[in-house]
């Protein structure tokens, strides 16, 4: 039988699994809205049952990823009253605790799922369906361990905040999950990054990314890196840390609801508009936050690395889609091998809350090493759309070498190709692709077509049997959820992907994970000798990854993209004689 799990917040999203393969989709993909904060993800749900052609009343249960009777039987009332007491509370927090414990509530959670299924649907929630509640770090950290084939893992969750707990330590013994450290709210690492991406002109939950990027631009000075880690600072023990809520929470908020009045006074700046200028002194702030950040995660992963002695590391939780801090941990903890999963954020949960429920009922999890889980685009559909729209376009006899010829003379082409891959990465399913020896080719893709800033690096996908050539630690990252340090063969042969500090954030291909973006990528080396390209999501700035090929031919036709390849269809501009004006 089957399960269905949902994720409602920021980045919200929707999952099936069971006898059946694993479906699993964004909303943010289907209603067009980057993010889809507090958005119910009703068109995710709806699509996972239809694809996977199962209808409610056939579901074993459904999976949440919040512990919800926490918020009903007064244990989260208790935690809230006891936390207020110890850190005092003003108006916005006692909202923000009220508002979960409404939220959450299992017969809120109910009846918001009742009420969306009726009025987009026209369909009844069976009374007697089964709810299952999976705590919320639980949900991350099984969304990382049925990733991996280690029977012994360390998993690290952190994040804003789950129920209680911001960042969670585990011990993955196959079969069970089992607790061994946490710090609980309001020490979130999560909550601080937040704070810390709105200071400098972004908002929170969407910006985090390009505070990273800042970061590896900056330098800051002793004063600054005093400043913040009164801020975040590590604790007497060596894993411990402490977030003041003075600067966060309890105080004047004139600026943003992220930080007090206090934090930009501590670090000398103003906080910035989002159109005014990016000055040296925020990218210093972006630079020491995440100094900051690094090294408490190194601290934590290098005492318990030491202690029980994994075969591997799992980080996950929304933190751990910051790729730098990510890299630090393989580099400088003694991890044997990183595993981050391609959705460590909120989105991955219902996948996390799935695995979990299996485990506790003895059945197999889902195998969540496949990562394109979304629908299926049969080609036929394809073709008809375009014959439809009257686009020219071809099917050569081998797309992936015609491909590959247009992307070594300097193309820029859209790929799409198959299920839709889970989590915010491209990872060969909708991607845009370029040639990585080219800085002129990044810098077209980054300001003519994503349209983005241009300090913002791009990233390539490697062949594996290339990475020890191009990545100082070329240890297996599959989802481009790590950084590494560049060769000097990197610097020669692919600075088109590398950052101003030096470092790559490289998808990592094995044949097995997608044979036919393998195959593409090797016939580029073919042509050329360089077994990389440049692999970007395919989308404008502030909008979410393509789904259809509807989808990625209107972007194809307002943008600066060359060549279209859906599936074995081949679409030009100006190529092979034909004129194409979609825009």
């Amino acid at each position: 039988m089957a399960t269905l799990s949902f994720y409602e917040g920021v980045n919200p999203s929707a999952g099936i699994s069971g006898d059946l393969p694993t479906q699993f989709i964004e909303e943010e993909r289907l209603n067009r809205i980057k993010h889809s904060a507090w958005h119910f993800p009703i068109r995710a749900i709806l699509s996972c049952l239809q694809t996977s052609a199962v209808e409610l009343g056939d579901l074993e249960a459904i999976i949440y990823p919040w512990d919800s009777p926490m918020y009903s039987d007064g244990r989260l009332s208790r935690f809230y009253a006891d936390l207020n007491r110890q850190y005092g509370s003003d108006s916005e927090t006692l909202q923000w605790q009220q508002a979960n414990i409404s939220r959450f509530d299992p017969g809120s959670v109910k009846e918001r799922l009742r009420r969306e299924l009726l009025r987009e649907a026209g369909i009844e929630l069976p009374s007697n369906l089964r709810f299952a509640y999976v705590p919320h770090h639980v949900a991350h950290a099984f969304s990382a361990v049925a990733g991996i084939e280690q029977a012994r893992a360390l998993v690290l969750a952190i994040d804003g905040s789950g129920e209680t707990l911001c960042t969670s330590v585990w011990l993955w013994e196959h079969p069970e999950l089992r607790l061994i450290w946490s710090r609980p709210i309001p020490h979130s690492l999560g909550w601080f990054y937040a704070a810390i991406t709105e200071l400098v002109g972004f908002d929170a939950y969407d910006g985090e990314y390009k505070v990273m990027g800042l970061a590896g631009l900056g330098t800051p000075s002793q004063s600054v890196v005093k400043s913040m880690q009164m801020v975040l600072h590590p604790g007497d023990d060596g894993i411990s840390y402490f977030l003041d809520r003075s600067y966060i929470h309890a105080g004047a908020h004139s600026f943003s609801t992220r930080f007090t009045d206090k934090l930009p006074s501590l670090l000398g700046v103003t906080p910035r508009a989002r159109r005014a200028r990016m000055e040296d002194a925020y990218i210093d702030v972006a630079a020491a936050a995440q100094a900051a950040v690094e090294r408490i995660l190194v601290n934590i992963c290098k005492h318990f690395v030491s202690r029980y002695r994994p075969e591997i590391v799992c980080l996950t939780g929304g933190v751990a889609m910051n790729v730098k801090a990510n890299g630090a941990v393989l580099t400088e903890t003694g991890a044997p091998a990183i595993w981050v999963p391609p959705y460590p954020n909120d989105s991955g949960t219902p996948l996390g809350a799935m695995a979990a429920y299996c485990a506790a009922t003895g059945r197999l999890m889902p195998d969540l090493r496949n990562v394109f889980l979304g629908p299926y685009y049969d080609d036929g559909v394809i073709e008809k759309q375009l014959i439809t729209a009257g686009i020219p376009y071809s099917r050569p006899h081998d797309v992936l070498q015609e491909t590959a010829k247009r992307l070594a003379s300097g193309n820029v082409v859209a790929w799409f190709h198959g299920r839709s891959e889970a989590g915010q990465r491209a990872l060969g399913a909708r991607s845009i692709l370029g040639d990585p020896r080219s800085p002129a080719v990044a810098a077209r893709v980054n300001n003519v077509v994503k349209r983005r800033e241009r300090w913002r690096p791009l990233c390539p996908v490697i062949l594996e049997e290339q990475c020890t050539r191009y990545l100082v630690d070329a240890r297996v990252s599959p989802h481009m959820m790590v950084a590494a340090n560049a060769t000097a063969e990197a610097s020669a042969e692919i600075p088109a992907v590398i950052h101003a500090d030096g470092s790559i954030r490289a998808q990592m291909l094995r044949p097995d994970d997608n044979p036919e973006f393998s195959q593409l990528v090797s016939c580029f080396k073919e042509l050329t000798g360089i077994g990389a390209l440049i692999n970007t999501s395919m989308n404008r700035a502030g909008q979410p990854m393509v789904e259809t090929a509807l989808e990625a031919l209107e972007l194809f036709g307002s943008t600066a993209i060359d060549v279209m390849v859906l599936g074995p269809f081949l679409v030009e501009k100006n190529g092979n004689g034909h004129s194409l004006d979609l825009s």
